[in-house]
């Protein structure tokens, strides 16, 4: 399995966002955006393959999810354990949702 990725490993580069130099390089502005995209990417293959130990078999909970790039939104059944939408409400389930 793939290693944690902490904080610090994310943040190699120490930046002050202030100051108006490093604000106006180019350069360095792409470096940046690169270096934060491919911090994302491996943040989100650990999230999937965290997510794939769950078997979501521990209930789950009804929540309105906002579209996003994750997920298409709506009224969602969401696991209670790891939170990640595995299906929609049914209509008992959006009814009694929508009384809450």
């Amino acid at each position: 399995m793939q290693e944690l990725i902490y904080h610090d490993d994310i943040n190699k580069q120490e930046v002050d966002l202030n100051n108006q130099e490093n604000l106006a390089d180019n350069e360095f502005i792409s470096k940046r955006v690169s270096e934060i995209r491919n911090s994302i990417q491996e943040l989100f293959k650990e999230l999937d393959e965290v997510v794939s130990m769950c078997n979501h078999k521990d209930g789950h909970d009804v929540k309105l999810i906002a579209n996003s790039k994750l997920d298409s939104g709506g009224l969602r059944r969401v696991c209670k354990i790891c939170k990640t939408p595995i299906g929609y409400a049914s209509k008992k389930e959006a009814d009694e949702w929508q009384k809450d």
